[in-house]
């Protein structure tokens, strides 16, 4: 992974995406490290995205969440970071399960985490400069309208 992204800067590329769903960022960290030097370009010549994964939903999670990924990929900061998906799983590490929770086909189990809530908490990660903007993926139409309604960084 390292390789590829330091060998794809220095051929041009300028927007690096990493997702902590693709266990890469700690090599996508290290490959832009590599490919900064290499290329002899600023951080700030980089689009850098990544995600929120789906077990850190709850707003609670949220900044903490973003704060490993920047460490992750040793950054300060990240052009776009987007929710995943809509849909929250329960935290491996949550021993309280609800009674109504229920698993999806792989067996994850699924939460109910209100995504206005976690958005406000992104919002705060642009609040604090951890963040230049936000997004989503994988969002219905009705979603997005929602957001942009609610939302005061949409």
């Amino acid at each position: 992974m390292e390789f590829a992204v330091a060998e794809a800067i220095k051929v041009g590329y300028r927007l690096i995406d990493a997702a902590p769903k693709y266990a890469n960022e700690v090599g996508v960290g290290k490959g832009i490290a590599t490919g900064l030097m290499e290329a002899g370009i600023k951080r700030e010549d980089l689009f850098v995205t990544s995600k929120l994964y789906h077990t850190d939903h709850r707003p609670a999670r949220v900044i903490p969440a973003l704060k490993k990924s920047l460490s992750d990929l040793n950054l300060d900061y990240i052009d776009c970071w987007m929710i995943h998906a809509p849909w929250a799983f329960v935290p491996k590490d949550d021993e309280v399960i609800s009674c109504e929770a229920k698993e999806d086909q792989f067996g994850a189990i699924v939460e109910e985490v209100d995504i206005l809530d976690t958005w406000k908490e992104m919002e705060r990660c642009v609040d604090l400069g951890l963040a230049k903007s936000i997004a989503v993926c994988n969002f219905s139409g009705k979603m997005l309208e929602d957001l942009i309604k609610k939302g005061s960084h949409s």
